[in-house]
């Protein structure tokens, strides 16, 4: 096993541990949730920089890359919507989309073609993964599911769906011909 999926793997183990302390009712526990989140969040840039850089693409890379990002951020916002922080559909929107496309991809393996992560498939996870560590960011700093942070992170969630709409939607746009 290369570096690279050890980074992968440490994610999931990583997002195991944020949803632990996301639900355990202490001061101080929003804090580690946001540490354990944004430690999680850079490990998704070394894993895929050291990859490349170090030429260890691997399938089980290909594998476990999106997969632990799908887990982190799959977490975080069953977490926040259970909080109240975000709307359910919301939720439901963001996971439909990782589902769909996952299952997309699966069906292209059969034939096998490989679609890769695009542009608008990074931007979907940078904003997710922003929208995130700011909410955790007001929940350690306020306490609270209150305050100004909130309308900040209303506006960084209408971003984060758009972005996550169109990377499905274009998906499914240049992978619907290979399925033919």
């Amino acid at each position: 096993m290369n570096l690279p999926n050890i980074l992968s793997l440490c994610r999931i183990v990583m997002a195991a541990i944020f949803t632990l302390f996301l639900s355990i009712n202490t001061s101080w526990a929003p804090l580690a949730a946001l540490i354990f989140f944004a430690l999680a969040a850079i490990t998704d840039f070394f894993d895929g920089y050291l990859a490349r850089k170090l030429n260890l693409v691997t399938d089980l890379g290909k594998l476990l890359d999106p997969l632990a990002d799908k887990i982190l951020v799959a977490a975080a916002f069953v977490c926040f919507t259970a909080m109240g922080l975000c709307p359910a559909w919301v939720t439901v929107a963001i996971l439909f989309r990782e589902f769909s496309v996952t299952g997309l991809r699966l069906l292209l393996v059969e034939k096998q073609v490989v679609l890769p992560a695009d542009q608008w498939g990074k931007w979907k996870t940078v904003s997710q993964m922003a929208y995130c560590i700011l909410v955790l960011l007001g929940l350690s700093i306020s306490g609270s599911a209150g305050g100004g942070w909130m309308t900040y992170s209303h506006i960084l969630l209408g971003i984060v769906l758009l972005l996550t709409l169109a990377s499905g939607a274009n998906y499914f746009r240049k992978a619907l011909p290979m399925l033919k």
